[in-house]
């Protein structure tokens, strides 16, 4: 029995710096298990981590912004293409006069 105990105490020994390690957030001395880009506030003289509504609304806002971006491009890819379309439909029905014509200019 010893000796398997002896062989847990060394694995766990040998665990324990990536145990000790830690993924949190130091502020202002303490260490916070939040996410990174999580910010700080101070609610009655005690520094904590903004709650997971201000957190969340944040990012869907950020969120809501980069899609909005993403719309407006893709409007204006629309109506470049649309521009596009109809030069190209200009070009190919002057080129159909131009034949119907014999090739004379």
């Amino acid at each position: 029995m010893t000796k398997y105990a002896a062989i847990l105490l060394i694995s766990l020994s040998l665990a324990a710096p990536a145990y000790a390690e830690s993924d949190g957030v130091r502020y202002k001395g303490v260490e916070f298990n939040v996410e990174n880009d999580r910010q700080f506030v101070r609610v009655g003289g005690v520094h904590q981590p903004e709650g997971m509504d201000a957190y969340n609304k944040r990012y869907f806002d950020k969120l809501s912004r980069q899609i909005a971006a993403v719309q407006a491009q893709n409007e204006e890819l629309k109506k470049a293409f649309e521009e596009l379309k109809a030069l190209v439909k200009a070009s190919l029905s002057q080129q159909k006069v131009f034949v119907s014509e014999g090739g004379k200019a």
